[in-house]
C-alpha cells in the first residue's frame, strides 16, 4: 500500500496513536500514514496520488529490502522501539530444533511481521519461505537453490544473474537462512543466539547430507508446512 488510513483515532490517545503510526511505518516504510476520525478524509490525498509504482513493488517489497541490505528503520519506528533485523547464517537448520523454536509462545518483545527463506537440513536441496502471520509462523518450499540446478538451466538474463551471484557463496551456493524481523522492543542478540541454536552443529553437518533426512522430527516439521496453494506468493520480478 502507498497510503495506509487508520480510521477512529478520536477513539484513542495521541501517544497510542503515535506507536500504531510506528510499527505502521515499520512494516511500510514508504507510505504515507494518514488519521481519520469517522472515515472522513480529503479526497485528494487518497485519489491520483500518483504514488503507485509496480515495477518498485515487484521487484523490491519491503521485506527484500530488508534482505538487500536496507536496515535503516524509519526515524519514528525507532523512536517507538519498532525495528527490523535480517537473520544472515550459511548453514541449514535442524528440523527438529527450528520446530521447537517456531512453536513456543513469541517471548521476545512484540513481533510484528516476519518473513524470508530458510534452508532445512532435511530438504537441504529446496528453498523454504517462513512467514509469521497473526501469532504463528507458517512456511512451505518453494522449489530448488540454484546451488542445485544445471547452470544451462538459470535464467539468462543479466538481472536475474546478477541477483543470483549477489548471494553466491564458494562453498554452500546460494542455499542460506535470510529472515527479516519486524517488531517492538526485540532483544536481536536473544534472537541472534535462539535462531544460531536451531542451526546444525559442526558434527551433524560433517554427517553429511544423505544422513540429514533422517534428523529427528523431519516428517513431522513437513507435515506442518502449507500446501502450495495456500503459501503466499513471491514477487515475479525477485531473483531468489
Amino acid at each position: 500500500a502507498n497510503v495506509i488510513l487508520v480510521n477512529k483515532c478520536d477513539l484513542i490517545d495521541d501517544t497510542q496513536y503515535q506507536t500504531l503510526r510506528a510499527m505502521l511505518a515499520g512494516l511500510n516504510p514508504g507510505a504515507q500514514i494518514l488519521p481519520m476520525v469517522a472515515g472522513n478524509v480529503e479526497l485528494s490525498t487518497i485519489l491520483g496520488t500518483q504514488l503507485f509504482d509496480l515495477p518498485s513493488l515487484a521487484a523490491a517489497p519491503g521485506w527484500m529490502k530488508q534482505m538487500d541490505g536496507d536496515d535503516t528503520p524509519a526515524a519514528e519506528s525507532d523512536t517507538y522501539g519498532v525495528t527490523s533485523w535480517v537473520y544472515r547464517e550459511r548453514a541449514p537448520f535442524h528440523p527438529q530444533r527450528l520446530l521447537e523454536f517456531l512453536s513456543r509462545p513469541w517471548s521476545n518483545g512484540r513481533l510484528l511481521r516476519s518473513k524470508g527463506y530458510f534452508w532445512l537440513a532435511s530438504r537441504h536441496r529446496e528453498i523454504g519461505l517462513l512467514v509469521h502471520s497473526g501469532k504463528q509462523f507458517q512456511w512451505d518450499y518453494l522449489g530448488h537453490w540454484w546451488n542445485f540446478i544445471d547452470p544451462s538451466q538459470w535464467p539468462q538474463d543479466k538481472y536475474r544473474l546478477q541477483g543470483i551471484m549477489a548471494k553466491w557463496d564458494s562453498i554452500v551456493g546460494d542455499c542460506r537462512q535470510e529472515l527479516v524481523f519486524i517488531g517492538q522492543d526485540l532483544d536481536t542478540a536473544t534472537l541472534q543466539r535462539e535462531l544460531d541454536h536451531c542451526l546444525l552443529s559442526a558434527d551433524e553437518i560433517a554427517t553429511g547430507p544423505s544422513a540429514w533426512p533422517a534428523l529427528p522430527w523431519a516428517s513431522g516439521f513437513d507435515n506442518l508446512a502449507l500446501s502450495a496453494s495456500q503459501a503466499p506468493p513471491l514477487p515475479a520480478a525477485a531473483a531468489i
